[in-house]
């Protein structure tokens, strides 16, 4: 039988072959890289078993840059790679929209007919509208009509009345009520006296005269970003760069489809993924792998999340929306406090915006000032360096192999390792793996974002 004799961070040209495994087929070919040898050394052939060797798809890597600017919030270096497929996975089919202007008229509309009094817990009125199976309401006080509880705001308000919402929501309808209002007379010491809830008007009310949806309970001094507020600042956005930012893999003119797009907007939340492709980073003496950028941005004006904004370079997005190659992410993130839509306004927009219209060549200046910093001085350093660091001595043997053999050669840069560990991130097989791997590279390696917190 034919084989052949690989090491560590070999990269596999030659096409599939029977029994390798392949994790993602690249649109330049199938290619492997090595990351697990045994004792004997890697051998890849056609007839040793998959569990003798690690050939999994490999992206090309990129640089460390410095993609967030501005002031305020919580700023964490690392982003996670797979929080694009995560909504692609688990949206339901009627939350996926084609455009910005559809996700923003739907979430206008919301707001529209939306009021948020601020009302005392104990004045919360509950009913039902069948005994068993019927959903729970809210009798609003001082006359401001019935409001159907959605399921988030059921939890919210189970949770002021210290009651497990898991578990009320398999009682029948009117005992779980009753157990409910119980709770809100008697809320526990650690609840405020005063909700402040989230009221939309329906557009005529039900048959049991229902005239409202209950969409949040949150605490009195809760500082609510509207959805349809970070919708309409990135709306703004692509339209006064000529539509650069676009779905990935969209081009000018076109639509995605429902199974491709990256907008999602629910009664809950929010979510918009885009990127520029039409302007690559390309870095001198790696023009023939040119990075792109990407941001997404995420918000939920009920409570369920804060507001984040994660910018990133990629090498590209796949079908089912794994960012590939994806280089030091940071992620601003500002909670919904009395604070929280100022700092929205005067510091998330403006970090948006900065990194939406920022040239290539600023980032190509950092690229090159990042090749420069070290993690020791010594080469035989590196290692312990890395596992001080976090890193498992595995990791980091492999990382530095792959610095090595994807750079200039000094596995010192830190630059460098970020090449060679990103390499090994995309090869492990689970993602919950590449995420952590990728958060403690962001945490540990990566240049700190240019941000003064606030």
């Amino acid at each position: 039988m034919e084989e052949e004799q690989l090491q560590v961070g070999d990269l596999v040209e030659n096409p599939l072959k029977p029994g390798a495994i392949l994790r993602y087929g690249g649109r330049e070919g199938e290619r492997y890289i090595v990351t697990e040898p045994n004792n004997l050394g890697m051998r890849y052939s056609t007839g040793l078993p998959p569990r003798r060797y690690a050939a999994l798809h490999q992206p090309e890597s990129g640089p460390p840059v410095t993609p967030i600017k501005g002031s305020g919030g919580t700023v964490k270096p690392g982003g996670d790679s797979g929080v694009l497929n995560k909504q692609w996975v688990t949206r339901p089919p009627d939350r996926p929209f084609l455009t910005l202007t559809e996700m923003r008229s739907f979430k206008d509309e919301v707001r529209r007919n939306s009021t948020q009094p601020v009302v005392p817990v104990r004045d919360l009125i509950l009913g039902y509208t069948d005994k068993v199976n019927g959903d729970v309401y809210v009798e609003m006080p001082e006359g401001r009509g019935y409001g159907l509880l959605t399921n988030w705001a059921f939890g919210q308000v189970a949770q002021k009345a210290g009651a497990p919402a898991s578990y009320l929501r398999r009682l029948p309808a009117a005992l779980a009520v009753s157990n409910l209002q119980w709770g809100l007379i008697h809320p526990p010491e650690s609840v405020d006296d005063d909700t402040k809830v989230l009221m939309s008007r329906l557009s005529e009310p039900t048959p049991f005269g229902l005239t409202h949806t209950i969409a949040a309970a949150t605490s009195s001094t809760y500082g609510r970003i509207w959805d349809a507020d970070v919708i309409a600042r990135v709306g703004e956005l692509v339209e006064r760069t000529g539509s650069a930012w676009r779905v990935p893999g969209v081009k000018a003119g076109e639509l995605p489809t429902k199974g491709s797009t990256t907008l999602y907007a629910s009664d809950r939340d929010c979510f918009i993924a885009l990127v520029d492709e039409e302007h690559p980073v390309e870095v001198p003496g790696m023009t023939d792998r040119p990075k792109y950028r990407g941001f997404v941005v995420w918000n939920s004006e009920v409570g369920s999340q804060r507001f984040g904004l994660m910018p990133f370079l990629f090498d590209y997005i796949c079908g089912n929306r794994l960012i590939w190659g994806m280089t030091n992410a940071s992620t601003l993130f500002i909670r919904h406090t009395s604070g929280g839509p100022d700092k929205f306004a005067r510091e998330a927009v403006p970090a948006l915006v900065a990194y939406a219209n920022e040239g290539t060549g600023d980032l190509v200046e950092a690229i090159q000032a990042a090749r420069k910093r070290r993690v020791a001085e010594q080469e035989g350093a590196v290692l312990a360096s890395l596992e001080a660091l976090g890193f498992t001595k595995r990791t980091g043997e492999i990382g530095m192999q792959l610095a090595a053999k994807y750079t200039d050669g000094d596995v010192r840069s830190s630059w460098n390792l970020v090449e060679g560990l990103t390499e090994f991130s995309a090869s492990l097989p689970y993602q919950d793996e590449r995420r952590d791997l990728e958060v403690l590279i962001g945490a540990k390696l990566m240049t700190p974002p240019v941000v003064a917190h606030s």
